[in-house]
């Protein structure tokens, strides 16, 4: 599972806010709000992003730490669920903890060259922005929390939009990996001309959809607020 709370500015932290529509439903059929925030202390970055239902529960949570736009670490709460975990890097290594049902499991491996997660996703697309406008394949690992581990993932132009008299960069996230990519979905995106701004996301989302007694996975609609 791939799931994205992101920060959807590229060049500067500002407040930000979305809505998660339902995936399909012409964004007619809202699910959840989102709320992004951050500040700066001590030549760091401080992010949190915060995904509520309609009620206005909270039911995702999560508060980043950056340095130079890299991740130093990430806690999060999934309050549907009942988990919590954490992505911590230092001295080369990612060090994973999740807890659910008050047991932790914990991983680590090798820092790879691209780390990215949710709140350095946008800077990591404006550096590379050149590279992607002109239709070349942009390559990275993405840190899963839920399965204590990265991941391989390609971001690729897949074509240009015109909405409301603007041009839109439409780009595709998958797997680098066939075998994974039969179990993870590839996640569309739509950014400003300039790629500064995430406009719109398609794909897996933090807050998961009650079926029942139990919480299932969910792939919306995420359309961000400036």
């Amino acid at each position: 599972m791939v799931c994205f709370a992101l920060w959807p500015a590229a060049t500067a932290w500002a407040d930000h806010a979305a809505t998660v529509y339902e995936k399909n439903s012409n964004q007619t059929k809202k699910l959840f709000t989102a709320q992004f925030k951050s500040q700066t202390q001590n030549d760091q970055e401080i992010a949190t992003g915060q995904y509520f239902d309609l009620g206005g529960n909270l039911v995702f949570a999560e508060t980043a730490t950056l340095a130079a736009g890299n991740i130093v670490s990430v806690e999060i709460q999934q309050k549907q669920t009942d988990q919590t975990a954490s992505v911590t890097v230092k001295d080369g290594q990612v060090f994973f903890s999740r807890t659910t049902d008050g047991k932790t499991e914990t991983e680590q491996e090798k820092l790879p060259p691209s780390f990215v997660m949710a709140a350095n996703f946008m800077k990591f697309v404006h550096t590379h922005w050149d590279e992607l406008a002109a239709g070349k394949t942009i390559r990275f690992r993405y840190a899963l929390w839920d399965r204590l581990e990265t991941i391989g993932f390609e971001l690729h132009k897949k074509g240009e939009e015109t909405v409301a008299g603007q041009t839109v960069v439409v780009a595709r996230m998958e797997p680098s990996d066939f075998f994974v990519s039969l179990w993870v979905t590839p996640i569309e995106f739509k950014f400003s001309a300039d790629g500064s701004h995430l406009l719109e996301m398609i794909g897996r989302v933090p807050p998961k959809r009650r079926v029942g007694k139990t919480y299932e996975n969910l792939d919306g609609d995420v359309v961000y607020l400036y």
